[in-house]
């Protein structure tokens, strides 16, 4: 009885180890689905991820053709949902960007950093295009400057500081142009004023 039990947990242990080490299967109507894994043609990996009815689904890893190691995007689909959040690194490992990709298009807020790690720039945006706050900072993580955005173009409020925080200039955009009146500072003086109409 007991030889027994053990081939039959072998069978279904070897049925088990076979089953998780199979890659890049397609289901009864031809959809991708499991793990998949695609190569460089220099045998390095490319991507890995988990499909589920042709649709990628959790975190997917994508790789540069010399490195197969450190990935340098990140991907990890939201479910029911054309969402991914995503971060990408550079070759070496550090974290560029981080946000949100509605199919290929940047959607909602992103982060970028410096070389050093520092946040250098807080954007937003609608498929694809800058739309809302933006934040630039200097190397020190001061704001350098706070502007906003419609469709890409900059549009409403800005202001520009230097890097001590002091405000240089405010003023307003409309699709692109300044408008209006701006009020400048120089060297972030406030008792050293000027004023540009537009």
């Amino acid at each position: 009885m007991k030889k027994i039990a053990t081939i039959c947990f072998l069978i279904l242990f070897s049925v088990t180890v076979t089953s998780q080490t199979k890659t890049n299967q397609f289901d009864v109507q031809g959809q991708r689905t499991g793990l998949w894994k695609k190569q460089f043609e220099n045998g390095n990996i490319r991507y890995s991820g988990q499909f589920e009815k042709g649709k990628e689904i959790g975190v997917f890893k994508f790789y540069s053709e010399e490195n197969s190691e450190t990935p340098t995007i990140i991907k990890e689909y939201v479910s029911h949902s054309n969402i991914a959040k995503v971060q990408f690194f550079t070759a070496a490992g550090k974290l560029q960007s981080t946000g949100e990709l509605e199919g290929k298009k940047r959607t909602g807020k992103w982060t970028f950093y410096d070389a050093n790690g520092a946040v250098s720039s807080e954007e937003n945006y609608i498929k694809g295009q800058l739309s809302g706050g933006y934040k630039m900072f200097y190397e020190n993580g001061v704001l350098a400057e706070f502007t906003h955005f419609t469709a890409g173009k900059l549009d409403g409020t800005a202001a520009y500081y230097n890097l001590k925080g002091a405000l240089l200039g405010t003023g307003s955009f409309s699709k692109g142009e300044k408008i209006g009146e701006w009020e400048y500072f120089e060297e972030g003086d406030p008792s050293r004023k000027s004023l540009g109409k537009y």
